[in-house]
């Protein structure tokens, strides 16, 4: 839940301040890996797309969903998938529901089927390398599947 301030200064006149709480909508929480944060209080470069973005345009895999993310780059080579994060050497680290899918992550990338996903956040710069020490250096990919909700 996120606090909404509202502050009306009037010049001469007395200060009018209401504070109310609202939900948060799916576009202003990201999961940084560690938890979730207030878009406003993320720092870095970090990618979404939520329920609704997945439903705009279906896909089949969850290889075809990051191929719309910017800075993502997605190849499919004999039957893997390599995701790479803007100019990075390697393959950035998948992690599902919480759990750091080291090797073959590119499997799971083409066998998760796209209608089993809540919401993926991409993780482009050193923040992820914060969280995930020298495996999230690549970048990181964080799956959360409508099970994990």
């Amino acid at each position: 839940m996120l606090i909404v301030v509202t502050l009306t200064v009037v010049s001469g006149c007395a200060t009018h301040m209401s504070v109310a709480p609202r939900p948060a909508s799916d576009g202003d929480i990201i999961d940084v890996g560690y938890g979730t944060l207030p878009r406003a209080r993320a720092t870095g470069s970090v990618s979404s797309l939520s329920r609704a973005q997945i439903d705009e345009q279906p896909a089949q895999t969850v290889a075809d969903l990051l191929e719309r993310v910017s800075g993502v780059q997605v190849l499919q080579v004999a039957g893997n998938v390599s995701v790479r994060m803007r100019a990075a050497s390697h393959d950035a680290l998948v992690v599902i529901d919480g759990t750091p899918l080291r090797e073959n992550g590119g499997i799971a990338l083409l066998t998760l089927r796209a209608a089993n996903i809540e919401r993926i956040d991409v993780l482009k710069d050193a923040g992820a390398t914060g969280n995930y020490a020298a495996h999230g250096s690549n970048g990181v990919v964080l799956i959360t599947t409508r099970r994990a909700r």
